[in-house]
């Protein structure tokens, strides 16, 4: 049902200001039906996250997410996708 697929990855577009609206997490984009999958990515955001060593610092963070075709990617494949991204 789907050959030669491809992802895409997107963010909101810059000239709507992503800062202005308050978008901090990634969105659901609709998947077309040229792409196997589509990855969004938030604003960075500073965030409080334990070091390798267990101390608490500030580092940017941006939240992703994933809206992938079930027909070209399977659950764990598409985890893998996302967690390598």
């Amino acid at each position: 049902q789907l050959a030669n697929g491809t992802v895409t990855a997107a963010a909101p577009p810059a000239s709507v200001g992503v800062a202005v609206l308050g978008v901090r997490q990634a969105f659901a984009p609709i998947v077309s039906s040229t792409l196997a999958a589509v990855i969004t990515v938030g604003a960075a955001e500073a965030t409080a996250v334990a070091d390798s060593r267990g101390a608490i610092v500030v580092r940017p963070q941006v939240l992703c997410s994933l809206t992938a075709d079930a027909r070209a990617l399977d659950p764990d494949t598409a985890g893998e996708l996302l967690e390598r991204f």
